[in-house]
């Protein structure tokens, strides 16, 4: 599929590469694993079409499951917004990476 959403110098590709793992980092678990399985599944089918069913099946499967990490996420989204969500999780990562 190739798709690319950032070009760099080649000295700063590391830095940006740990930034862009930083990013992936503060989503919920399920959701980066979910992803991560439907583009590998895109990049073995090669077509198009059904890397798009592929991905909305993926959506689906994100949109019914419930978790005790995305429930608690999104009770915070819904009651103190995004920042104060993304800060819960940036720290529950920390606090399980430990």
């Amino acid at each position: 599929m190739g798709l690319i959403n950032q070009v760099v110098k080649e000295s700063d590709l590391d830095e940006a590469g740990m930034g862009m793992a930083e990013t992936i980092a503060t989503n919920d678990r399920l959701s980066v694993e979910i992803t991560k399985r439907a583009i590998n599944r895109t990049m073995e089918i090669g077509g198009m079409r059904e890397g798009l069913l592929d991905a909305l099946e993926a959506d689906i499967l994100l949109e019914t499951s419930e978790n005790e990490e995305g429930k608690e996420f999104y009770k915070l989204l819904k009651e103190k917004g995004i920042k104060a969500a993304k800060e819960w999780r940036k720290e529950t990562i920390k606090k399980t990476s430990s």
